[in-house]
């Protein structure tokens, strides 16, 4: 079969379609201009573009074809909606049935003010260029038609002639090489379709001078970037609008860019975050600052702040070089760093204008690390009274490689704690005064956060239960002091009676028997009977004394010289019976143990007369038996059961004497 067939599927009201509130539906005017072959037509009755085969749906001699007129032309939008006095804003209307050609349209007005030219674009868009006019005016905008038979197109919305104001240029100086951002404020800064900024020796001047190159735009305020200059010197800044153009008298003033002479920090963490000052000229006219890192094919980057607070000085942050994969520490020549001012692009590569960069080198260091706060469950706390003196400690590592005390923040409860000492492995910080409760505490050193534990202020009441714990453990301890002692000076008592009490029995009973062999003056026998009593006293006295309290100075005076009687008394004795002593053995003393002899006594040649004259007066004042003298005995050891290892010595020594003159007896 020869020839080829071309078969092309439509839809009438598809190709006819206009934007209208968001939505697309067919209108007139579109609906007419599609191309003749298509047979399209447009009905109004049911306010869509139809095709030859549904033509016939249409009422009869209400269907429009090409070449008539569409009825109600409509103006949607203008854009702008505002512009100078001075005219020459070019105003673009959209609409639909705004015409077919040119000539369809008539007239345009702005305001009730005809446009130098209108331009027709399609039955969708038409422009119009303002007029210049004398005074400040508002109205809406009008199309007019050739064909009378329609009313005119009439906006909605309202165009404006004003006149805009420039109040004020921020800031007013900046490098040579541009890249200042200026920030105009007034008021209508946004009228009129396009609007420039110039700096130059006279304002308004077309063509001359420098241009900022707009970024941001509203009512109130213009943002703009200057560009470079090959001047310095003090320029006049003002603001077309059109063909309108306004101005103050601001000035903008170019300068010198600055100049690095070296770098006042040479090494940082890893992770960067660091203050790098950087030593020169001319800062404060720098605006926004970066400095850069190269690391074989990989490009790093920190900002610089508060680039404005110095003239000789620009605190930059040090690059986070983590991100590379390299080992630690890390030497770098400072060629190697690039720093970019505004539009200042001559320190791009350090190696060609900043003096010893190839010699010098850049040192990144391990980051450092901080550790949990030792304390229980990583809570230290704080007494109320303390606050503002009670220093935290918190441990680390690597903490001084390549920082110091002004690189470290602590923060507690979203407050600053005053770091006064950092070293290799801890840091030492004060906390501030905060309200009663438990606070988060972070470390912030560079880039690197850590949260290592919470503190916790006691209230007054807590704070106040601390000393009163302390003092009742204190006097507990005391009371169990003073109680140990009383019972120590009791126990020295009764070992004291119990030592006196068998003491006084061996006497006693040595002394009566001894007495009954051998004879006594009268003298002796008081003697030995006083002192028996006044033994017999000391053990009672000795006895009441444990029961109450330590013996006194006198009572203790009294006990040694009953001890020095007792010995004189014993001296007499043994020199009145210097037979019975072969007889009766040797004598045990109760401080040594040692054997020794006991002294004559001084009255042993007395005249026999005189022994038997008192013979009658010893016999009644001794006791008939010796049974009475074990009773006694009893009674002591009795009342003195438990005895100390030196108690025990005596009695055994007091024993032991008594067996032998119960031997002797017999």
């Amino acid at each position: 079969m020869e020839g080829n067939l071309t078969v092309t599927i439509y839809k009438c009201n598809r190709m006819a379609v206009t934007i209208l509130d968001g939505e697309s539906k067919p209108t007139c005017g579109m609906c007419l201009i599609v191309d003749q072959s298509y047979g399209c037509s447009w009905c109004p009755p049911l306010n869509d573009c139809l095709s030859p085969m549904d033509a016939n749906t249409c009422p009869t001699n209400e269907l429009l074809e090409q070449g008539n007129t569409c009825p109600n032309p409509t103006i949607t939008s203008f854009f702008p909606t505002s512009g100078h006095v001075s005219g020459g804003t070019r105003i673009a209307i959209n609409g639909y049935n705004l015409g077919f050609v040119p000539s369809d349209i008539t007239t345009v007005s702005v305001a009730g003010i005809s446009c130098t030219d209108s331009e027709y674009n399609s039955p969708q868009l038409v422009y119009c260029t303002t007029r210049s006019i004398l005074q400040i005016l508002s109205g809406k905008v009008v199309v007019q038609f050739s064909n009378n038979q329609f009313l005119p197109a009439l906006s909605e919305q309202t165009f404006s002639y004003v006149r805009p104001r420039v109040l004020s240029v921020y800031p007013t100086r900046g490098p040579r090489s541009g890249g200042t951002r200026l920030v105009i404020r007034g008021t209508k800064l946004d009228s009129g379709l396009t609007r420039t900024v110039m700096m130059s020796t006279a304002p308004c001047v077309p063509g001359d001078g420098y241009s900022c190159k707009i970024e941001e735009n509203n009512s109130d305020e213009i943002i703009c970037r200057t560009g470079s200059a090959n001047v310095t010197d003090n320029l006049l800044l003002s603001v077309n609008f059109d063909l309108g153009c306004e101005y103050n008298g601001d000035t903008f003033a170019y300068l010198g860019d600055p100049i690095v002479d070296s770098f006042d920090r040479l090494s940082a963490i890893a992770s960067g975050g660091l203050d790098l000052p950087i030593l020169g000229e001319s800062f404060d006219i720098i605006q926004t600052a970066r400095l850069e890192v190269r690391i074989g094919s990989d490009t790093v980057s920190g900002d610089c702040s508060n680039c404005s607070d110095s003239t000789m000085k620009l605190i930059c942050k040090s690059p986070n070089i983590s991100v590379a994969q390299t080992d630690y520490p890390l030497l770098l020549p400072t060629s190697n760093l690039s720093l970019y001012m505004d539009g200042v692009t001559r320190y791009i590569n350090f190696g060609m204008f900043f003096p010893g960069s190839l010699e010098t080198a850049f040192e990144f260091v391990e980051d450092p690390v901080y550790y949990i706060l030792p304390s229980a469950e990583n809570i230290i706390k704080v007494p109320n009274e303390f606050q503002g003196q009670y220093n935290i400690t918190i441990e680390g590592d690597n903490l001084t490689l390549a920082s110091n005390s002004e690189d470290v923040s602590v923060i507690i409860g979203g407050k600053a704690c005053f770091v006064s000492n950092l070293f290799i492995n801890y840091l030492i910080c004060q906390p501030p005064k905060l309200s009663e409760g438990v606070h988060q505490v972070q470390v912030q050193h560079g880039n690197l956060n850590f949260v290592v534990g919470h503190v916790e202020y006691l209230g007054p009441d807590q704070t106040l239960a601390l000393p009163i714990l302390i003092i009742v453990i204190l006097s507990c301890a005391l009371t169990v002091v003073l109680l140990c002692f009383c019972l120590l000076v009791l126990y020295n008592l009764k070992a004291t009676n119990r030592s006196l009490s068998v003491l006084h029995t061996y006497y006693y009973r040595d002394s009566r028997q001894k007495s009954r062999k051998t004879g006594m003056d009268d003298d002796n026998v008081s003697d030995h009977t006083n002192c028996s009593q006044d033994m017999d006293y000391l053990s009672i006295g000795s006895t009441a004394a444990t029961d109450a309290q330590p013996p006194t100075l006198p009572e203790r005076t009294r006990a040694t010289e009953l001890f020095q009687l007792k010995s004189k008394v014993s001296t007499d004795i043994g020199k009145s019976s210097s037979k019975e002593e072969d007889r009766s053995g040797p004598d045990i003393s109760l401080d040594t143990g040692k054997e020794q002899q006991l002294p004559l006594h001084p009255k042993r040649n007395m005249s026999r007369v005189n022994e038997k004259t008192h013979e009658s007066d010893r016999k009644q004042q001794r006791p008939t038996t010796s049974e009475e003298d074990d009773e006694y005995s009893k009674r002591i050891y009795n009342d003195h059961s438990v005895s100390t290892p030196v108690d025990k010595l005596n009695e055994d020594a007091a024993a032991k004497s008594l067996t032998q003159v119960e031997e002797e007896k017999q």
